[in-house]
């Protein structure tokens, strides 16, 4: 398992190396040390965990392709200290997680207009574009917090990133940005 592990690992950091900008910050998470990878599962049916501390814990969960390669199929994401012990399947805890979980999943079905071998590493640079969740200002309101029901029992950070890594609240990335989705999708298939 840890030969197989160390082989995903390296595959995953080759591929994301090899086809993202080197000079894009988005590449990687810019927070030295609170970023990190692992593999978790069996060599049959594998997973990432990308665990950003203090601000999430993400599990993707991986299908091999027909060329032997691996692709992201699903994605779950929770609180940094959550063990996440259903993997992908794992239940979102809060508000602000279960809203990540869909973007990450509506984000992943995008993903299926770029090849293969290029979704696993786009994926987790839209994940790692969430490193500051918890502390960046919504690029629209310039608040932290926003409600997003109206009410303020539902606080929530800016769960939405454009293309060029902006925060927006749900509500503000409707208003300033439109489908933000699709600006990602083009910057992935570098059309924008």
């Amino acid at each position: 398992m840890e030969e197989f592990a160390t082989a995903l690992c390296t595959f995953a950091a080759s591929e994301a190396a090899a086809q993202l900008p080197q000079r894009d910050p988005a590449t990687s998470c810019s927070a030295p040390g609170r970023g990190e990878l692992t593999v978790r599962g069996t060599p049959d049916s594998p997973s990432l965990d990308l665990r950003i501390e203090g601000t999430f814990h993400a599990v993707i969960a991986l299908a091999p392709t027909a060329d032997g390669k691996w692709q992201p199929k699903r994605v779950a994401v929770g609180g940094s200290e959550d063990e996440m012990t259903l993997g992908s399947m794992q239940p979102s805890t809060t508000r602000v997680f279960c809203e990540l979980t869909a973007r990450a999943g509506t984000f992943l079905l995008r993903l299926d207009a770029l090849p293969p071998a290029r979704r696993l590493p786009r994926l987790v640079r839209w994940l790692c574009a969430f490193e500051d969740l918890f502390s960046a200002r919504c690029a629209h309101c310039g608040r932290v917090l926003d409600t997003a029901d109206g009410t303020a029992d539902a606080l929530v950070p800016p769960t939405v990133r454009c293309s060029k890594l902006r925060a927006f609240h749900v509500r503000c990335a409707e208003l300033s940005c439109g489908d933000v989705g699709v600006g990602w999708l083009n910057s992935c298939l570098g059309t924008a």
